[in-house]
């Protein structure tokens, strides 16, 4: 059997943005200025260090996190070991009875004995709270609702957040708030890969064609002995074509601080 890997979120403990825009044949343009001009390294220190500071008031709040274990059923997890392709995709769907007969092959293909305990539903996705056999611990196995989004984004694909990359499609209300909803929830939840940073902005803006959500990010590489923490400040641009739905994200490493240093004793 195989090993069931679960990709859970870790939370680390511990803006505006000016903009111009102008439109030129349909193609959004603009200038940005660094928040990282307001904040200072010292302070930017404070936040990554901060145990009690993950995200900005007013961010989305997930009723599972960070207490429970969140994984969403994709395209290898229902796939037998010797009949997987070489793609990794979260899946959506509407019906509840498909997405339960997704989750019964990610655990069936696990190493893994789990337990039903009990379902539920949202805007956002359909959910199955599972046992470990053991009595271990439990995971909330998820599937994207279609009518909220569908995703497009190979995990097992080379990409490069550096470049604006599809993550794929949201079918919901077409609204300024629901949409930054939807956007700190794919954050929040791991879909870009994202849920280890901590936020320390988050601001959303809408043009003719487009809305565009931008994050202020930073993360902390711990050193090893003798060496320095880095901690990597980040600008995201996360934007929705108002016209055919497609999420895309766009990542940039704003500047490195030197942090703490795990001196040799």
């Amino acid at each position: 059997m195989d090993v069931l890997v679960l990709l859970l979120p870790f939370f680390l403990p511990g803006c505006d943005r000016m903009n111009e825009e102008t439109e030129s044949d349909g193609i959004l343009i603009e200038t940005k200025t660094n928040l990282s001009e307001e904040l200072s390294d010292e302070e930017l220190l404070t936040i990554a260090y901060d145990r009690d500071f993950f995200y900005p008031d007013g961010f989305y709040k997930d009723p599972a996190l960070p207490e429970n274990n969140v994984y969403y059923v994709n395209t290898v997890s229902i796939s037998p070991v010797n009949q997987r392709d070489a793609k990794s995709i979260e899946l959506s769907t509407n019906d509840k009875n498909e997405a339960l007969m997704w989750v019964n092959l990610t655990i069936s293909n696990s190493s893994v004995s789990y337990l039903f305990v009990e379902e539920n539903e949202t805007e956002k996705y359909f959910e199955f709270q599972c046992k470990e056999s053991t009595d271990s611990y439990t995971v909330l196995f998820r599937v994207h609702k279609t009518s909220y989004y569908r995703s497009i984004f190979d995990r097992f694909a080379p990409w490069n957040l550096d470049n604006e990359t599809e993550f794929g499609y949201y079918d919901a209300e077409i609204e300024e708030l629901k949409v930054k909803e939807c956007i700190e929830y794919l954050w929040l939840t791991g879909t870009f890969y994202t849920s280890t940073q901590k936020v320390i902005h988050s601001e959303i803006k809408e043009t003719k064609d487009y809305f565009e959500v931008y994050i202020y990010s930073l993360s902390i590489v711990y050193g090893d002995w003798g060496i320095h923490d880095a901690v990597m400040v980040y600008d995201n641009y996360i934007r929705l074509n108002k016209n055919n739905r497609l999420i895309t994200f766009e990542q940039s490493l704003q500047k490195t601080i030197y942090g703490l240093l795990r001196e040799i004793s």
